[in-house]
């Protein structure tokens, strides 16, 4: 499961009484947290304890409570930017970047003295960049894809 993640179910025996459950930081019961289910809302990675114990039929409490671990990660993408690391005119048009594809709310960030063109909201762009930005950048030699100084994007495939 990934962060936040809410709306998670756990549960244990019914029929008993004095239910008494427990999750490890970063958690946070929702709801039920007296009866045999609860719902869960994780707020940090890691892995995390949901711990319950309860009184049954006979007056009677388990020796130890029963406890079950879950991983909760961040499911954050990675993304990579593939395009051209030339640069042959000042200004320079046409720079096609891409990233990853079915992915969500992809958000492209260039420079200053460069504009993108085309395709700001989908995982292909075409960036202008201003003849300022090429000549800062030819003299150092610094990659194209160090243009594109950020890119963020939600996964949700």
């Amino acid at each position: 499961m990934c962060i936040p993640s809410t709306g998670n179910h756990y549960a244990t025996e019914t029929g008993k009484t004095n239910y008494i459950w427990t999750v490890s930081a970063g958690g946070s019961i929702t709801a039920g947290s007296t009866s045999e289910d609860i719902t869960v809302t994780w707020s940090t990675v890691g892995a995390k304890t949901v711990t319950v114990t309860y009184t049954d039929g006979n007056g009677c409490n388990p020796v130890s409570p029963t406890s079950k671990t879950v991983n909760v990660s961040s499911c954050l993408p990675v993304p990579t930017i593939t395009g051209s690391a030339s640069l042959v005119a000042s200004p320079s048009t046409g720079n096609h970047y891409t990233t990853e594809t079915g992915m969500t709310n992809y958000t492209w960030t260039v420079s200053a003295g460069g504009s993108i063109t085309a395709g700001s909201t989908s995982e292909d762009i075409t960036v202008t960049l201003g003849q300022q930005l090429v000549r800062k950048l030819l003299p150092s030699l610094i990659p194209m894809a160090m243009v594109v100084i950020l890119l963020l994007r939600q996964a949700r495939p």
